[in-house]
């Protein structure tokens, strides 16, 4: 997927919208199908000329979205979100999707070095 992530308008919904979408790397025609829409109406969102409902930025948020960050701007505290059922199930992915930004880069870059040990 090309990520345009330098062009990013954090400012508004759509572009929020589109930074996370970006962050949990799937593409627009994925989210659209998350969504149970088109690719049309996703484009629109992540423009502003629309805004997505509850109904959708739940799907997101299943998916491993930030929905707090898309609404405010402010991103979730891993250490916020109460724990309600184990992990079981969740891909890698949504595991780092989770992740503090800053935690999840820490974790990688000690994977890149292999410095965690089993």
């Amino acid at each position: 997927m090309s990520a345009r992530r330098h062009s990013l308008d954090l400012s508004s919904i759509g572009g929020r919208l589109q930074a996370e979408r970006l962050r949990i790397d799937i593409s627009q025609t994925e989210a659209a199908q998350l969504a149970g829409m088109s690719k049309g109406a996703w484009i629109a969102w992540e423009s502003g000329k629309s805004f997505p409902d509850a109904r959708v930025l739940a799907a997101f948020a299943h998916a491993g979205a930030d929905v707090l960050f898309i609404i405010t701007g402010q991103r979730i505290k891993a250490d916020a979100i109460p724990a309600q059922e184990p992990l079981v199930g969740v891909t890698v992915r949504q595991a780092l999707a989770m992740l503090d930004p800053v935690d999840r880069h820490r974790l990688l870059l000690d994977l890149l070095a292999g410095e965690l040990s089993a």
